[in-house]
């Protein structure tokens, strides 16, 4: 882990916090309206908008903190309806994995599911719900309810999704690994050191979904390491400056067609993959800290040997690298002005001052009474869906 101190990682965590809160107010707000006139141009505008913002924790892990990435095995390719499954070691690795997004694939696209409670976060939840993320209570009953609602919407607009899951359910911690442990003695299985036991049930309803809509064309299986430190601590490490030097990749795209389509069949194939994620990060941890790509014949992945993708190393076609490191410096220098802009227009005008008021109000109402922002996208699309076939 590098230290860089308390400092830094206040103004990383600040710059992330206060971006997304005039960001969903000043960037999202306006685009309201869309929501009810044109549902699916109000998708396509705010998962540019959401880019945009994305792309500000990448240019600052790796521009200001040096986080470095690394990937083995597949890439992930744009513009492809996906499911993506990864072991959930802490509680910031979706935001380590979205510099191994930016790289190789899309930021546009990627809804995350998320625990419930981090919904009605003022700010950083607005714009996750805007933004389509899924968050689940992890009580069934009401969660196949909302990922019903959710895999429709993506349905009806036809969307190229890449649905971020961790079947794991939580991060690797010391309260959840005694209760993995105590799951397997419990079910007559192997006790895991790197991973917890997966729970399938939500992976199993969404592949299910998904194939019967024909809207997945792959499943990538992407085991996650932390070579030089592992931020247990989650937001209080980075609020300490503790952040990984480097973040490790190991990806293996499944073509859907070669997944079984049953429910028992799905089930075993996910743990499965997790028995094998296991030895993996054993290997990891344990022998040379990087993960090999010669783990073809065990992971069932289609990438050849040697077909290896080190986002900072030569293995990155110079081109490609200069023009993402030079986007990444304009997105630090749009979201400076645009803090700076937001802050003095604020100040200066009541008319900003009540439109922010305006907008926060109605977020806060959404989400207190009526379900929030994204239970609400899902039901305008319907209704403008339904308006279109009378007319």
């Amino acid at each position: 882990m590098k230290e860089q101190g308390t400092a830094a990682g206040v103004f990383y965590l600040m710059f992330l916090f206060l971006s997304a809160s005039f960001g969903s107010v000043f960037m999202m707000g306006p685009f309201l309206p869309l929501m009810v006139l044109h549902p699916s141009l109000y998708r396509q505008m705010n998962d540019i908008l959401m880019a945009m913002w994305l792309s500000l924790p990448v240019a600052l892990l790796e521009l200001v903190h040096k986080v470095k990435f690394f990937s083995t095995g597949d890439r992930i390719r744009p513009k492809e309806k996906c499911v993506i499954i990864m072991n959930h070691r802490t509680r910031l690795d979706w935001m380590f994995f979205w510099q191994c997004l930016f790289h190789q694939s899309s930021l546009r696209h990627e809804k995350i599911i998320l625990k419930a409670g981090l919904k009605n976060v003022p700010g950083p939840g607005w714009a996750m719900q805007v933004a389509g993320y899924i968050f689940l209570s992890r009580v069934w009953e009401k969660d196949e309810a909302i990922l019903e609602e959710s895999l429709d919407y993506f349905h009806r607009l036809q969307y190229e999704h890449q649905i971020l899951l961790f079947p794991e359910g939580t991060d690797f911690c010391k309260d959840s690994k005694p209760a993995s442990d105590r799951y397997a003695k419990k079910n007559d299985l192997e006790i895991y050191e790197y991973v917890l036991h997966p729970r399938t049930t939500g992976f199993k309803y969404i592949l299910q979904n998904l194939i019967k809509n024909n809207m997945v064309d792959a499943v990538y299986d992407i085991s996650l390491g932390y070579p030089d430190g592992i931020p247990t601590k989650g937001e209080m490490d980075i609020v300490h400056g503790r952040f990984p030097g480097e973040v490790h990749f190991n990806i293996r795209r499944h073509p859907i067609a070669s997944l079984p389509k049953t429910e028992e069949g799905i089930q075993n194939w996910c743990l499965q993959r997790w028995k094998e994620k296991e030895e993996t990060l054993r290997k990891f941890y344990e022998e040379d800290k990087k993960f090999v790509d010669n783990e073809k014949s065990a992971l069932g992945g289609e990438s050849p040997a040697g077909d290896s993708s080190l986002v900072n190393s030569p293995a990155v076609h110079s081109d490609d690298r200069q023009l993402n490191i030079l986007y990444l410096y304009l997105a630090v220098l749009y979201w400076l002005v645009f803090l700076l802009t937001s802050t003095y227009l604020l100040y200066m005008y009541v008319l900003a001052r009540l439109f922010f008021a305006v907008v926060c109000v109605f977020y806060i109402v959404q989400g207190s009474f009526r379900g929030g922002i994204d239970h609400l996208i899902v039901g305008r699309l319907k209704s403008y869906l339904h308006k279109t076939k009378s007319n």
